[in-house]
């Protein structure tokens, strides 16, 4: 949901801006703005990754970095799909703090499996 609300046109709603990510580059249409989504495929990689990162830290990325294969390539600010990894990261993160709030406030009351 928040991606598609990113996209606006110049963004009254705040955008992605924590990311510190550069627009990406303007094509023969115009300037696109906001943030793509990659296809299928590519997004399961992409949300898996982030995932990792969220959890691990920048550490894991730079691991993926050294490795240096191309279909990690949205790892790295000029890719187009780089702001919607970002994106998801911070997601995940937030997700993360507020669970372990939520868990610090019932202190131990949900049963280990």
């Amino acid at each position: 949901h928040a991606a598609t609300a990113m996209a606006g046109d110049g963004g009254d709603d705040g955008g992605a801006g924590a990311s510190g990510a550069a627009p990406v580059a303007p094509n023969a249409e115009g300037a696109v703005t906001g943030i793509i989504k990659p296809p299928p495929d590519l997004r399961l990689l992409v949300d898996k990754t982030a995932e990792h990162v969220a959890r691990n830290g920048r550490q894991f990325e730079a691991e993926i970095r050294k490795i240096g294969k191309a279909k990690f390539d949205f790892i790295n600010p000029g890719n187009p799909y780089h702001r919607y990894y970002v994106a998801k990261i911070d997601e995940i993160a937030l997700e993360q703090h507020r669970a372990s709030e939520r868990s610090a406030d019932g202190a131990g009351s949900a049963p280990a499996s």
